[in-house]
């Protein structure tokens, strides 16, 4: 048998899944889940209320050593549904509210050690989910690294000034209302479903840092910018005129050009509109990617 130390570590690497190796070897012996049961809570991924509900009454049992979440998934949709055609999900308001309170609830008790959070939130209402966001992004978490919020709606919201270790930034489904001032750590951004109304200044700001030559005591320039259109259908055009869709994208051309390869990935945009569950599975595996040491949405 391997001493505990090895063990803990072979532990710690494969326990990077959203919490079921960990689980599943907390039912070998009673040994080997004494040795696992600190990396129970490394990766949590959880969908749905019931789920939530679980996670914040045994966090809130824990003693705060014991509360090390590194990683976390959140989803207001539940984890298996019926497949649906559309890109929000019919969650009752009830439901929506108890989510969003317990996500609170959760965030304050892990944002000391938090390293990544994923957050979607498919919930039909735009203006529910405005405030959601909000409130998230006015809770501190100062070990936070990577974030990645997705929601089915064309909204802006401002860049996360609670986050001072930001270094990637994952947008789906959403733009900023402005890049500046950042972190000094902040270096990755990617825009998926990026809407082409209302986007110019933000293009602006990106090709400005993304080309800035700056001092050595000032922020360094964005290292990798990614950038999706959303997806729109196909519209008829009368005469030699370019449509508003047209120009954005030679403008999302112009700016790889300018920023160049690899630092700019401009990506096709979907060619068909994604359900609930396409995204749902498409960002959950980007997210497990991420913590095993992969490059998840960020590779080429």
């Amino acid at each position: 048998m391997l001493p505990p130390e090895l063990n803990g570590a072979i532990f710690e690497l494969a326990c990077s899944d959203g919490g079921a190796t960990a689980r599943s070897l907390c039912l070998v012996s009673k040994y080997i889940r004494a040795v696992a049961a600190p990396y129970l809570c490394t990766s949590l991924a959880v969908s749905g209320p019931a789920h939530l509900l679980a996670l914040a009454t045994r966090l809130e049992a824990y003693p705060n050593d014991a509360r090390l979440v590194r990683h976390l998934f959140l989803s207001d949709r539940p984890h298996s549904s019926p497949q649906s055609s559309s890109p929000s999900y019919p969650i009752p308001d009830p439901e929506a509210t108890a989510f969003h309170t317990l996500t609170l609830r959760i965030m304050s008790l892990v944002a000391p050690h938090l390293e990544t959070l994923t957050l979607l939130l498919f919930h039909h209402d735009a203006h529910h989910i405005a405030k959601r966001i909000t409130d998230v992004l006015a809770l501190p978490h100062p070990q936070l690294t990577s974030l990645t919020l997705h929601t089915p709606h064309s909204l802006a919201i401002p860049f996360p000034r609670t986050f001072p270790a930001l270094s990637h930034l994952h947008l789906s489904g959403l733009t900023l209302t402005n890049l500046s001032p950042k972190p000094s750590t902040f270096t990755h951004l990617r825009l998926t479903g990026l809407p082409g109304a209302n986007s110019n200044s933000l293009l602006v700001q990106i090709e400005r840092l993304a080309l800035s030559r700056s001092p050595p005591s000032s922020p360094p320039p964005l290292r990798r910018v990614i950038i999706q259109p959303e997806w729109m259908p196909t519209r008829w055009r009368w005469g030699s005129m370019p449509s508003s869709e047209e120009l954005f994208g030679l403008k999302l051309q112009r700016l790889a050009r300018l920023v160049g390869t690899p630092r700019f990935l401009l990506i096709p945009k979907p060619k068909h509109k994604e359900t609930s569950d396409d995204v749902y599975a498409r960002l959950k595996g980007d997210w497990v990617a991420w913590i095993g040491g992969k490059p998840g949405c960020w590779g080429p």
